[in-house]
Protein backbone atom coordinates (compact mmCIF):
# COMPACT_ATOMS: atom_id res chain seq x y z
CA UNK A 1 0.00 0.00 0.00
CA UNK A 2 1.09 3.27 -1.45
CA UNK A 3 0.36 6.07 1.47
CA UNK A 4 1.80 9.67 1.20
CA UNK A 5 1.69 13.62 1.63
CA UNK A 6 2.28 16.50 -0.32
CA UNK A 7 2.92 19.42 0.60
CA UNK A 8 5.48 22.96 0.32
CA UNK A 9 7.10 25.98 2.06
CA UNK A 10 8.17 29.00 0.98
CA UNK A 11 11.34 29.89 2.54
CA UNK A 12 12.69 33.11 3.53
CA UNK A 13 16.22 33.59 3.12
CA UNK A 14 16.68 35.83 6.22
CA UNK A 15 14.83 32.76 7.81
CA UNK A 16 17.54 30.55 6.93
CA UNK A 17 20.57 32.74 7.89
CA UNK A 18 19.47 31.87 11.34
CA UNK A 19 21.68 28.65 10.23
CA UNK A 20 25.16 30.85 9.96
CA UNK A 21 23.80 32.86 13.67
CA UNK A 22 23.12 29.77 15.35
CA UNK A 23 26.47 28.15 14.52
CA UNK A 24 29.02 31.32 14.87
CA UNK A 25 27.11 31.59 17.95
CA UNK A 26 27.73 28.36 19.41
CA UNK A 27 31.81 28.43 18.60
CA UNK A 28 31.56 26.19 15.13
CA UNK A 29 34.14 26.62 12.56
CA UNK A 30 32.52 27.41 9.36
CA UNK A 31 35.80 28.06 7.42
CA UNK A 32 35.63 25.89 4.21
CA UNK A 33 32.57 23.96 4.90
CA UNK A 34 29.65 23.68 2.48
CA UNK A 35 27.62 25.77 4.92
CA UNK A 36 29.85 28.68 4.70
CA UNK A 37 29.01 28.79 0.98
CA UNK A 38 25.37 28.03 1.53
CA UNK A 39 24.97 30.57 3.73
CA UNK A 40 27.10 32.86 0.65
CA UNK A 41 24.06 31.99 -1.73
CA UNK A 42 21.18 32.96 0.79
CA UNK A 43 23.12 36.24 1.92
CA UNK A 44 23.83 37.38 -1.90
CA UNK A 45 20.07 36.06 -2.84
CA UNK A 46 18.97 39.04 -0.40
CA UNK A 47 20.67 41.19 -2.40
CA UNK A 48 20.03 40.24 -6.12
CA UNK A 49 17.08 37.83 -6.02
CA UNK A 50 18.55 35.16 -8.37
CA UNK A 51 19.81 31.81 -8.23
CA UNK A 52 21.54 29.15 -10.54
CA UNK A 53 20.28 25.49 -10.40
CA UNK A 54 23.33 24.16 -8.18
CA UNK A 55 22.39 27.24 -6.18
CA UNK A 56 18.59 26.12 -5.56
CA UNK A 57 19.92 23.17 -4.74
CA UNK A 58 22.38 24.04 -2.41
CA UNK A 59 19.74 25.96 -0.62
CA UNK A 60 17.83 22.73 0.04
CA UNK A 61 20.31 21.22 2.36
CA UNK A 62 20.41 24.26 3.80
CA UNK A 63 16.76 24.82 4.71
CA UNK A 64 17.52 20.96 6.19
CA UNK A 65 19.97 22.19 8.34
CA UNK A 66 17.65 25.25 9.51
CA UNK A 67 14.92 22.63 10.65
CA UNK A 68 17.61 20.68 12.67
CA UNK A 69 19.40 23.36 14.57
CA UNK A 70 15.72 25.19 15.39
CA UNK A 71 14.87 21.31 17.30
CA UNK A 72 18.51 21.09 18.86
CA UNK A 73 17.71 24.60 20.41
CA UNK A 74 14.05 23.56 21.85
CA UNK A 75 14.69 20.14 22.66
CA UNK A 76 18.44 19.95 23.45
CA UNK A 77 18.98 15.99 22.04
CA UNK A 78 20.96 16.93 18.97
CA UNK A 79 23.98 17.06 20.61
CA UNK A 80 27.48 19.26 19.18
CA UNK A 81 29.00 16.19 17.84
CA UNK A 82 25.89 15.68 15.88
CA UNK A 83 25.82 18.71 14.33
CA UNK A 84 29.69 18.98 13.56
CA UNK A 85 29.06 15.77 11.47
CA UNK A 86 27.13 17.31 9.42
CA UNK A 87 29.24 20.57 8.64
CA UNK A 88 31.48 18.34 6.51
CA UNK A 89 31.27 17.20 3.12
CA UNK A 90 30.84 18.29 -0.25
CA UNK A 91 29.25 21.26 -1.40
CA UNK A 92 27.34 20.06 -4.84
CA UNK A 93 25.61 17.54 -5.83
CA UNK A 94 28.25 17.15 -8.23
CA UNK A 95 31.02 17.27 -6.15
CA UNK A 96 29.67 13.69 -4.68
CA UNK A 97 31.44 10.62 -5.38
CA UNK A 98 30.38 7.01 -5.43
CA UNK A 99 33.05 5.96 -2.18
CA UNK A 100 33.68 9.60 -1.39
CA UNK A 101 33.72 9.96 2.28
CA UNK A 102 32.46 13.16 2.14
CA UNK A 103 29.38 12.07 1.41
CA UNK A 104 28.72 10.59 4.87
CA UNK A 105 27.51 14.34 6.37
CA UNK A 106 24.92 14.56 3.77
CA UNK A 107 23.24 11.21 4.64
CA UNK A 108 24.26 12.31 8.59
CA UNK A 109 21.66 15.12 8.39
CA UNK A 110 19.30 13.35 6.52
CA UNK A 111 19.38 11.34 9.30
CA UNK A 112 18.99 14.30 11.65
CA UNK A 113 16.32 15.82 9.45
CA UNK A 114 13.81 13.02 10.19
CA UNK A 115 14.54 12.55 13.79
CA UNK A 116 13.48 16.18 14.05
CA UNK A 117 10.55 15.78 12.15
CA UNK A 118 9.66 12.89 15.20
CA UNK A 119 10.41 15.38 17.89
CA UNK A 120 8.99 18.08 16.83
CA UNK A 121 5.73 16.58 16.35
CA UNK A 122 5.47 14.61 19.58
CA UNK A 123 7.56 11.10 19.37
CA UNK A 124 9.79 10.09 22.09
CA UNK A 125 13.23 9.75 19.73
CA UNK A 126 16.39 9.10 20.23
CA UNK A 127 19.74 9.42 18.39
CA UNK A 128 22.44 6.55 19.60
CA UNK A 129 26.00 7.37 19.16
CA UNK A 130 26.82 8.10 15.66
CA UNK A 131 28.18 4.54 14.01
CA UNK A 132 27.05 2.40 16.90
CA UNK A 133 23.75 1.74 16.73
CA UNK A 134 20.12 1.94 15.42
CA UNK A 135 20.48 5.61 13.08
CA UNK A 136 17.53 6.63 15.24
CA UNK A 137 15.47 4.79 17.77
CA UNK A 138 11.65 5.94 18.63
CA UNK A 139 9.59 4.32 21.47
CA UNK A 140 6.34 2.36 20.66
CA UNK A 141 3.95 0.40 23.07
CA UNK A 142 7.12 0.69 25.56
CA UNK A 143 9.33 -1.26 22.95
CA UNK A 144 12.18 0.67 21.06
CA UNK A 145 12.01 0.76 17.30
CA UNK A 146 15.01 1.54 14.86
CA UNK A 147 14.80 3.56 12.06
CA UNK A 148 17.87 2.93 9.36
CA UNK A 149 18.56 6.27 7.32
CA UNK A 150 20.08 6.10 3.90
CA UNK A 151 20.69 9.31 1.66
CA UNK A 152 21.00 8.32 -2.09
CA UNK A 153 24.37 9.85 -3.40
CA UNK A 154 25.10 8.41 -6.77
CA UNK A 155 21.88 8.20 -9.59
CA UNK A 156 20.68 4.52 -10.26
CA UNK A 157 21.50 3.20 -6.68
CA UNK A 158 17.93 3.16 -4.96
CA UNK A 159 17.19 -0.50 -4.92
CA UNK A 160 20.65 -1.02 -3.43
CA UNK A 161 20.00 2.18 -0.96
CA UNK A 162 16.30 0.52 0.20
CA UNK A 163 17.69 -3.17 0.51
CA UNK A 164 20.85 -1.91 2.86
CA UNK A 165 18.18 0.17 4.98
CA UNK A 166 15.70 -3.39 4.60
CA UNK A 167 18.84 -5.25 5.72
CA UNK A 168 20.26 -2.89 8.35
CA UNK A 169 16.80 -2.97 10.12
CA UNK A 170 16.03 -6.81 9.83
CA UNK A 171 19.83 -7.10 11.96
CA UNK A 172 18.47 -4.66 14.70
CA UNK A 173 15.71 -6.26 15.64
CA UNK A 174 14.32 -9.51 17.34
CA UNK A 175 11.68 -11.85 15.67
CA UNK A 176 8.26 -10.43 16.04
CA UNK A 177 9.58 -6.79 15.89
CA UNK A 178 9.33 -4.02 13.40
CA UNK A 179 11.94 -1.31 12.10
CA UNK A 180 11.56 1.43 9.97
CA UNK A 181 13.56 2.07 6.41
CA UNK A 182 14.17 5.76 5.87
CA UNK A 183 15.20 6.74 2.06
CA UNK A 184 15.86 10.35 0.64
CA UNK A 185 15.93 10.17 -2.77
CA UNK A 186 16.09 14.28 -4.06
CA UNK A 187 19.27 13.77 -5.74
CA UNK A 188 17.96 10.76 -7.92
CA UNK A 189 15.27 13.37 -8.47
CA UNK A 190 18.03 15.31 -9.60
CA UNK A 191 20.07 12.72 -11.41
CA UNK A 192 16.91 11.87 -13.54
CA UNK A 193 15.71 15.28 -14.08
CA UNK A 194 19.29 16.77 -15.17
CA UNK A 195 19.89 18.98 -12.38
CA UNK A 196 16.58 21.23 -13.36
CA UNK A 197 15.03 23.54 -10.95
CA UNK A 198 11.11 23.15 -10.58
CA UNK A 199 9.30 26.25 -12.32
CA UNK A 200 5.96 25.08 -10.33
CA UNK A 201 4.85 23.26 -7.30
CA UNK A 202 2.65 21.37 -9.57
CA UNK A 203 5.55 21.19 -12.39
CA UNK A 204 7.47 19.32 -9.20
CA UNK A 205 4.31 16.94 -7.65
CA UNK A 206 4.25 15.29 -11.44
CA UNK A 207 8.08 14.45 -11.70
CA UNK A 208 8.11 12.85 -8.23
CA UNK A 209 5.14 10.67 -8.95
CA UNK A 210 6.49 9.56 -11.89
CA UNK A 211 9.63 8.46 -10.51
CA UNK A 212 7.94 6.49 -7.61
CA UNK A 213 6.62 4.98 -9.86
CA UNK A 214 9.66 3.12 -11.41
CA UNK A 215 10.24 2.20 -7.25
CA UNK A 216 7.11 0.43 -6.19
CA UNK A 217 8.05 -2.99 -7.51
CA UNK A 218 11.02 -2.91 -5.96
CA UNK A 219 9.95 -1.55 -2.68
CA UNK A 220 7.07 -4.11 -2.33
CA UNK A 221 9.98 -7.19 -3.22
CA UNK A 222 11.77 -5.79 -0.60
CA UNK A 223 9.36 -5.70 1.99
CA UNK A 224 8.83 -9.29 0.91
CA UNK A 225 12.38 -10.40 1.63
CA UNK A 226 12.43 -8.43 5.16
CA UNK A 227 9.53 -9.18 6.60
CA UNK A 228 10.84 -7.54 9.89
CA UNK A 229 10.76 -4.06 7.83
CA UNK A 230 7.25 -2.34 8.51
CA UNK A 231 7.34 0.22 6.24
CA UNK A 232 9.79 1.92 3.59
CA UNK A 233 9.72 5.65 4.03
CA UNK A 234 10.63 7.67 0.76
CA UNK A 235 11.67 11.27 0.74
CA UNK A 236 12.21 14.11 -1.10
CA UNK A 237 12.65 17.55 -1.11
CA UNK A 238 12.76 19.28 -4.20
CA UNK A 239 13.56 23.54 -4.99
CA UNK A 240 11.24 25.66 -6.53
CA UNK A 241 11.79 28.63 -8.18
CA UNK A 242 8.61 30.12 -9.66
CA UNK A 243 7.94 33.71 -10.74
CA UNK A 244 10.08 36.76 -9.97
CA UNK A 245 12.86 34.34 -8.66
CA UNK A 246 10.14 33.33 -5.29
CA UNK A 247 11.94 29.94 -3.82
CA UNK A 248 10.33 27.25 -2.26
CA UNK A 249 11.18 23.45 -1.28
CA UNK A 250 8.03 21.07 -2.14
CA UNK A 251 8.87 18.00 0.00
CA UNK A 252 7.01 14.63 -0.95
CA UNK A 253 7.09 11.96 1.58
CA UNK A 254 5.71 8.05 0.30
CA UNK A 255 5.29 5.71 3.26
CA UNK A 256 5.44 2.16 0.84
CA UNK A 257 3.41 -0.76 3.26
CA UNK A 258 2.49 -4.07 2.28
CA UNK A 259 -1.40 -4.39 1.09
CA UNK A 260 -3.89 -4.43 4.01
CA UNK A 261 -0.67 -3.86 6.59
CA UNK A 262 -3.67 -2.45 9.04
CA UNK A 263 -4.48 -5.93 10.01
CA UNK A 264 -0.91 -7.20 10.04
CA UNK A 265 1.12 -7.17 13.33
CA UNK A 266 3.70 -4.53 12.55
CA UNK A 267 0.01 -1.96 12.22
CA UNK A 268 0.86 -0.31 15.51
CA UNK A 269 4.68 0.50 14.42
CA UNK A 270 3.81 1.65 10.59
CA UNK A 271 0.44 3.82 11.83
CA UNK A 272 2.59 5.45 14.59
CA UNK A 273 5.24 6.63 12.28
CA UNK A 274 3.20 7.47 9.58
CA UNK A 275 1.21 9.83 12.01
CA UNK A 276 4.20 11.83 13.18
CA UNK A 277 5.80 12.22 9.60
CA UNK A 278 2.64 12.90 7.72
CA UNK A 279 1.72 16.31 9.56
CA UNK A 280 1.86 19.11 7.02
CA UNK A 281 2.97 22.11 9.34
CA UNK A 282 6.19 21.56 10.39
CA UNK A 283 7.67 25.35 9.74
CA UNK A 284 4.22 26.53 11.22
CA UNK A 285 5.30 24.54 14.24
CA UNK A 286 9.29 25.55 14.57
CA UNK A 287 7.72 29.03 14.25
CA UNK A 288 5.22 28.84 16.83
CA UNK A 289 7.13 30.69 19.44
CA UNK A 290 7.56 33.73 16.84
Amino acid sequence: MKIDSSHFHRQHMGRLLYVGEYLKREGYNLNGTRFQHYLSIAERFLEVPELTTDEAWALVELSEMYVILKVSERYGCIGRAEISLCLKGAHSLDGEQLAGAGNKARNYCFQLYVASNLLVFGMEAEIPSHGSEADIRFIYDENSVPVECKRLFVEGGVEKSAKNACSQVSKRVAEGHFGIAAISLSREFWAVEKKAVMESVHDARFSVEQLYKRWRGILSRLLEKYPKVALIYINFQIPVVGPENLYSIYERKFFKTRDNYQLLPESGVAQHFIDAMMTLSLMEELHIDE
